[in-house]
């Protein structure tokens, strides 16, 4: 008996995530060992990886086609962002001061790298290294004279976290409860 086909699309969709998950999780395994949960112990893990299509001049100058609807052999990935990371500190740990980092969350530490990352590539954009670069100027042109940048036109950014968010972004239905799977990640 033959497996049932799936949707027009759906099978890019899931290779690009099984992909990206794949790069950031082998990505931290090549880490060493420093600042790695212990034997019992678990961390959740995030990523902000940048998707290109591979080098074809046409690409640039044409709208974005959404990258889950291409073949995931026609595209360039680059882990721009990775981090490790729990909860808030508690209350009796929090500190004024600003010596301390209150907020942990993997997903924040890596908005926080991707951050850092976008410095450096207005930097590198501004010293004229554009082929480097990811960002580009915008068409719209903001009050007065000067552009914006924009991410160029054949990337596209994509977040993965390990675990799903805490708080209000967790809750689900209790008959998708069997569905989840939490990744720990315990090496």
């Amino acid at each position: 008996m033959s497996a049932p086909a799936e949707p027009p699309g759906e099978r890019g969709r899931r290779d690009l995530g099984d992909l990206i998950s794949q790069l950031v999780i082998e990505t931290y395994k090549t880490l060493p060992k420093s600042g790695k949960p212990n034997a019992g112990e678990w961390t959740i893990l995030a990523g902000i990886v940048a998707t290109r299509v591979k080098c074809k001049a046409s690409h640039e100058d044409h709208a974005p086609s959404p990258h889950s609807s291409l073949d995931p052999s026609e595209l360039e990935f680059r882990l721009l962002s990775l981090a490790t990371g729990n909860k808030c500190l508690g209350a009796s740990k929090l500190r004024g001061d600003g010596r301390v980092l209150n907020d942990s969350h993997a997903e924040v530490l890596a908005r926080r790298a991707f951050m850092s990352f976008l410095y450096s590539q207005v930097e590198l954009f501004l010293e004229d290294d554009r082929h480097l670069c990811l960002l580009d100027r915008s068409s719209k042109l903001d009050q007065g004279a000067a552009s914006r940048l924009r991410l160029k036109h054949a990337c596209q950014l994509h977040l993965y976290v390990s675990q799903a968010p805490c708080g209000d972004a967790s809750n689900f239905e209790i008959g998708e409860a069997n569905l989840c799977v939490s990744c720990r990640l315990d090496r």
